[in-house]
């Protein structure tokens, strides 16, 4: 390689052709006549370039002689703006997504996993896959019961078999009632509820049947204020119905993914699930359509919502 030098800022500089010449740290213009040649490089290999031009740090190989100026141009530091975190983390309790693991991606309600439930090929990524022959689920201690406050939760379903009642996500066991404190109960005819287990408050599907293979996504919520719990499937309508004031009550054991108590039977569930949130608030219309994604779905951290 030819001598190296540093060429000044500002000064007109004899050069000399095949010498490499070091430009400083800085933003520069190199103000030589249109017809003079030369070969430059800015952190990678040489290439030519014809006067002037605007480049930063690095060399120049003039391909003849020639007297070369250098301005200095002020070098604007620029940086990309963080991206802002999702509104759907604003009061996210839990989140689990399975993509790599049964744990909560975003509390610490780590999932216990019983009776050896697997994980496959999902809606995003991993879902958890549930036998109900083997009574596969998954586990949790509820952080608290939600009570009479509001919360949403949210997850995709894909059946396997459609022969009796399924409950696909439950709260804990209510004390003293033969129900989930709250859940969600896919019936033997293909509707879909969601449910308290205090006085069996529901809103529910009324005539469209979920027995099929396809993935489905499916929201439930409790509005404090409006005394009513909601049911949305599949970015479609919403299903409401006044509680009389009833809410969820104090549990008696875990809440599970893949089964919950209904009439009092431990009901479980046959078929794949995925991308299971829990909220401690009322989503937006426009959040609960994010989620939805005209049937693509979104996950964990929901980056771009």
């Amino acid at each position: 390689m030819p001598p190296m030098t540093l060429i000044s800022i500002g000064l007109p500089i004899p050069v000399l052709a095949g010498v490499t010449y070091a430009i400083p740290d800085a933003k520069v213009t190199l103000e030589s006549p249109a017809t003079v040649q030369y070969t430059a490089t800015v952190g990678g290999a040489f290439a030519d370039y014809t006067a002037p031009t605007v480049i930063r740090w690095g060399f120049i190989k003039p391909l003849t002689n020639t007297t070369v100026k250098l301005k200095k141009i002020p070098w604007k530091k620029t940086t990309t703006p963080p991206v802002a975190d999702s509104p759907l983390l604003t009061n996210l309790v839990s989140y689990w997504s399975f993509n790599t693991n049964f744990n909560d991606q975003h509390g610490a309600n780590h999932l216990t996993n019983n009776n050896a439930v697997t994980r496959v090929a999902g809606k995003n990524g991993q879902a958890a896959d549930f036998e109900k022959d083997t009574t596969q689920y998954l586990s949790y201690t509820d952080p608290a019961p939600f009570g009479d406050i509001d919360f949403t939760c949210s997850l995709w379903f894909k059946r396997e078999s459609f022969s009796a009642d399924a409950v696909p996500f439950g709260g804990g066991k209510a004390f003293g009632l033969t129900l989930s404190t709250y859940f969600f109960l896919i019936g033997a005819d293909g509707r879909l509820f969601f449910m308290f287990g205090d006085g069996g408050v529901n809103a529910y599907t009324p005539t469209t049947p979920y027995n099929d293979t396809n993935w489905h996504h499916v929201i439930g919520w409790h509005d404090a204020a409006a005394n009513t719990i909601n049911l949305q499937v599949d970015g479609g309508a919403v299903f409401s119905s006044n509680t009389g004031g009833a809410f969820p009550s104090s549990i008696d054991g875990p809440s599970g993914i893949g089964r919950g108590y209904y009439s009092n039977v431990m009901t479980y569930f046959d078929g794949l699930i995925d991308e299971v949130g829990l909220w401690r608030r009322l989503l937006t219309p426009a959040e609960r359509t994010a989620l939805y994604n005209a049937g693509n779905g979104v996950t964990y951290p929901f980056t771009g919502i």
